[in-house]
Formats: C-alpha cells, sequence, structure tokens
C-alpha cells in the first residue's frame, strides 16, 4: 500500500491492526513514521512513492477474505476452486489444505501472467500465496522448522515486492526492513529446537 493512501487519521488505521504482534505496529513510532511518509509521499510522483507491505504468514485469514472478495466480484469463474479449496478442503486439524490452497495460487498465477502490470491481480496472487503459506506453516510441527518456515515465507515476499517494483519502476528498488530480532536469524541455531 502506497502510505498516500492509508486514512488520513494513521492512529485510526494502526487500530484497525488486530494480529499478533500489536505492540509492533500501534505504537507511537510507527504512527510518526506513517505520517512522515505520506507527507513525503504527497510530493513525489507515483514511482517515488514509499509503501509498506505485510510480509508475514499469520494474516492467513484475512487473506483469504481478501482473495474471496476480490473472485467474487471480479472473477466469478475461479471462486468454486477457491471456495472449495479455503473453505471445504481441510486437514485432519480443521485447518486449510496446504495442496488445495496451492491449487487457487496457480490458477491466479495464470491470471496475473495475463496482466502482470496490474497492481490488483499482484495483491490478490500475493494474498493467495499468504493463504497457502499460511496453511503450509500450521503443518510445520517442531518450533525450528516453523519459525524457519515463516522468515524464509517473508524473505520469498520480500523478493517479490523488490522485484516487482524494480520492474515497474525501471531501476532498482530499495527496501527498509522494520522486523522483530527473533526474526533476524538461524532458529536451528538456538536453544528453541529445545522448546518443549
Amino acid at each position: 500500500m502506497f502510505v498516500a493512501l492509508v486514512d488520513s487519521n494513521v492512529i485510526q488505521s494502526l487500530s484497525d491492526y488486530e494480529r499478533f504482534p500489536t505492540w509492533m505496529w500501534k505504537n507511537d513510532i510507527v504512527a510518526d513514521f506513517v505520517e512522515w511518509l505520506k507527507e513525503h509521499n504527497a510530493k513525489q510522483e507515483t514511482d517515488q512513492m514509499v509503501g509498506i507491505h505485510g510480509l508475514d504468514v499469520y494474516s492467513q485469514e484475512n487473506s483469504q477474505k481478501e482473495v474471496l472478495e476480490k473472485l467474487r466480484a471480479d472473477y466469478p469463474s475461479l471462486l468454486s476452486n477457491a471456495e472449495t479449496a479455503y473453505l471445504h478442503t481441510k486437514t485432519l486439524w480443521g485447518e486449510t489444505d496446504p495442496k488445495s490452497a496451492k491449487k487457487v495460487v496457480h490458477e491466479v498465477e495464470n491470471l496475473y501472467q495475463q496482466n502482470p502490470e496490474s497492481d490488483e491481480l499482484f495483491d490478490l496472487l500475493q494474498n493467495a500465496r499468504c493463504v497457502q503459506g499460511g496453511a503450509e506453516y500450521r503443518t510445520k510441527y517442531d518450533p525450528a522448522s516453523s519459525w524457519n518456515y515463516r522468515d524464509t515465507f517473508m524473505f520469498i515476499t520480500l523478493t517479490r515486492l523488490v522485484e516487482r517494483r524494480s520492474l515497474l519502476d525501471g531501476r532498482q528498488a530499495k527496501a527498509i526492513i522494520w522486523a522483530h530480532n527473533s526474526h533476524l536469524g538461524d532458529s536451528t541455531h538456538t536453544c528453541m529446537p529445545f522448546a518443549s
């Protein structure tokens, strides 16, 4: 999202954020930063604007809702398969099946390939990937592999965002990472694998 497009009230925008870790986003530092970015972006051409993007699999449920709503509104021929994958194909633990979610990703990828400059289709694809990533994440049972899966997912998402922005703008894009310090390493080299 380009920061110029967020609500005029930054605190209100941040209050909509309900997923853990809320303390990382709902604070004065982030609010001040977003206010500064809004002012910065107001003076920029579109290709110079700064965006803020979530990278984690934790928003699987929100992403699932976004995918279904977008398909329902604009691509109804794909809706039935997505509803089946997300709502009716479950693992033994009642979670979305990663293989079924991957089929939705493939369908949206095919759609995106037809119009790779579309921000809406890119967002749809990223949301479909988040659903699949979240479903896959929930199949990881030991703390080290699940943590590293999330970190790998976030890195791949970041790479996709930077590559897309570079392609659209015709120059190498830059990124600033706002991350919790526990995501800045390999959890297999910590005491996490031994945690009960």
